[in-house]
C-alpha cells in the first residue's frame, strides 16, 4: 500500500502543476485569430492576434468608411505589434499585455516604457465567445471572430 501511495503522489502533484499553465495557453490560444469589428460610418478595424507561439504578435489593421475618406482624410492603417504578456486573470477571462512596435526592444521598466492593452472574453455558451479589446488611452473594440491565425 505505501509503494502505491508513494507512486500516486508525485503523479497526482505533477497533474496539479501544469494545470494552471494549461489554462493559461487555453486562454492565450482561444484569443489566438483574425477578429474585426465592421461600422458603416468608422469603417472596419481588424486585429490578427497570435498569442500562442513564443513570439506573440499583434496587428492592427484599419481600414475607413468611404464617408470617411471623403469628409476626413482617412487613411488606410496597417501595424505590427510585439507583444509580452503582462498578466492573465482566469476568473474574469482577462489577458493584458504590452507591446511595442515591431522591431523595437522592450525597455525596461516595461509599464513605464510601454502602453498596456487588455482584451476580455465575453461567453455566449459553453463555447462560443467574441472578445473586446481596450487600448491604452481607453478606445474599446467588440471584436468578433473571423478566421484561424
Amino acid at each position: 500500500m505505501k509503494k502505491l501511495i508513494f507512486f500516486l503522489i508525485p503523479l497526482i502533484l505533477l497533474g496539479c502543476g501544469e494545470s494552471g499553465e494549461s489554462e493559461e495557453r487555453d486562454i492565450l490560444n482561444d484569443v489566438t485569430g483574425v477578429w474585426s469589428e465592421e461600422s458603416i460610418t468608422q469603417g472596419t478595424t481588424v486585429f490578427e492576434i497570435n498569442f500562442f507561439d513564443s513570439l506573440k504578435t499583434l496587428r492592427y489593421i484599419y481600414t475607413p468608411s468611404d464617408l470617411d475618406r471623403k469628409y476626413d482624410d482617412s487613411v488606410d492603417v496597417d501595424y505590427l505589434y510585439d507583444v509580452s504578456i503582462k498578466n492573465i486573470e482566469k476568473r474574469n477571462n482577462i489577458v493584458s499585455f504590452y507591446l511595442t512596435k515591431k522591431g523595437e526592444n522592450f525597455k525596461e521598466p516595461l509599464r513605464e516604457n510601454h502602453p498596456i492593452w487588455t482584451i476580455r472574453q465575453h461567453f455566449k455558451g459553453r463555447k462560443t465567445f467574441t472578445i473586446s479589446l481596450t487600448t491604452h488611452k481607453g478606445k474599446n473594440y467588440a471584436l468578433g471572430w473571423v478566421r484561424d491565425y
